[in-house]
């Protein structure tokens, strides 16, 4: 369930003690024109809580194995910070993280041709060194 809108810090703090409930927000998605933000109230999946990968593999091992591949991926464009922003599939104006944005277009570089720009601090840079860059990168 998407929620807009803001709960109160005491909501949030009772949310977090039950492990039953995930409640997560994030501007990746949002319509940012309207300045929003995604709030998502869901059931907890059942390792909630679990702490390290060893763990994590005694109770769910296939999440495990995935978790700890994406983390290698992951590993692979540390060196890689920042948020592109892109029309997405319905036309609307949302933030991705540019290491999502590199993924994404090393299997469809279709995405490329929706990012309208990216801001790594300090300075913003023009979309066309942008894309080259990320093209190169998609590609290695």
């Amino acid at each position: 369930m998407k929620v807009f809108g803001r709960p109160t810090l005491k909501d949030l703090y009772e949310l977090s003690k039950d492990n039953t409930i995930t409640v997560s927000s994030t501007p990746f998605g949002a319509d940012l024109s309207k300045g929003e933000r995604q709030m998502y109230i869901k059931k907890a999946v059942p390792w909630k809580g679990v702490k390290g990968i060893e763990n994590l593999r005694k109770v769910n091992p296939k999440v495990a194995d995935t978790i700890a591949k994406l983390a290698e991926a992951s590993r692979r464009l540390s060196g890689i910070k920042g948020t592109v922003y892109v029309i997405d599939a319905s036309g609307k104006l949302t933030a991705m993280p540019k290491k999502a944005l590199i993924q994404a277009a090393a299997k469809d570089r279709s995405i490329l041709k929706r990012v309208v720009s990216e801001y790594v601090r300090p300075q913003p840079r023009p979309v066309d060194e942008y894309v080259a860059e990320v093209t190169a990168l998609a590609r290695a």
